[in-house]
């Protein structure tokens, strides 16, 4: 991809993930404490496994953004409680806030290495890392969803277009 996006755009991205996670995190909280944890064959196991991989996986790459390349993703069983997974989001939503709040478009065109839980070392543009950070989660919401739906409990509409629906007019 040769077109990088712009801070503003990215900007614009991260509320509307920030805006989606929240609704599905609402939508998780819908669900009883055993349902959270249930193991399904599908995805990473449980809710509570898909929502620590969403979630840990966006730390990874701020993490990797800021220089440090973290060995794996955290356990889910790091996290036992929906309150010790609501601490972390607020942790990571903190520590990715920051990260974009000293954002340049020079950097964000910059390129950047690191090195993948493989061990691989990959380089690519900050801003199209930040828009994987974006469609990662949006393919992990999308499967927490299905999950939530298949255990009887209450779901919602994602998509970007209902964001913006829900967004002041000048924004």
């Amino acid at each position: 991809m040769s077109t990088n996006p712009s801070l503003d755009t990215i900007q614009f991205l991260f509320r509307y993930h920030q805006w989606a996670t929240s609704a599905v995190w609402d939508c998780v909280q819908s669900l009883t404490d055993d349902a959270f944890i249930q193991p399904m064959d599908y995805a990473w196991g449980s809710v509570r496994g898909q929502v620590v991989h969403l979630i840990g996986a966006q730390q990874v790459w701020i993490h990797r953004l800021q220089g440090h390349s973290p060995p794996q993703l955290p356990p889910e069983t790091a996290y036992p409680t929906r309150d010790a997974v609501d601490v972390f989001w607020q942790q990571v939503q903190t520590e990715t806030q920051s990260f974009l709040d000293g954002l340049t478009p020079q950097r964000l065109m910059a390129s950047f290495g690191y090195t993948d839980t493989k061990g691989q070392a990959f380089s690519h543009p900050v801003g199209h890392v930040l828009l994987h950070v974006i469609n990662h989660s949006t393919d992990h919401r999308a499967q927490i969803l299905y999950m939530i739906h298949r255990l009887g409990g209450k779901t919602v509409e994602q998509d970007l277009i209902f964001f913006m629906r829900d967004q002041p007019a000048n924004d």
